[in-house]
């Protein structure tokens, strides 16, 4: 999941960035939030990958 949502954060930016360069007037994204955004998605896929297991762990361990 975190290489798509990377890979997306890519393809946002290369649209902007495009857009920019044509003239059009929109945010750029810079570096540390590009950096920040995809530490962020990584956090989250680790925290739910590990929450996810934990709770498969207790429910065999019931069964």
């Amino acid at each position: 999941m975190g290489d798509e949502i990377t890979g997306a954060d890519n393809a946002v930016k290369l649209v902007l960035h495009a857009l920019h360069e044509s003239g059009v007037h929109v945010p750029e994204i810079g570096v540390p939030f590009s950096l920040g955004f995809i530490v962020l998605v990584l956090a989250v896929t680790t925290f739910t990958g590990l929450r996810a297991s934990t709770a498969r762990q207790a429910q065999e361990s019931v069964a």
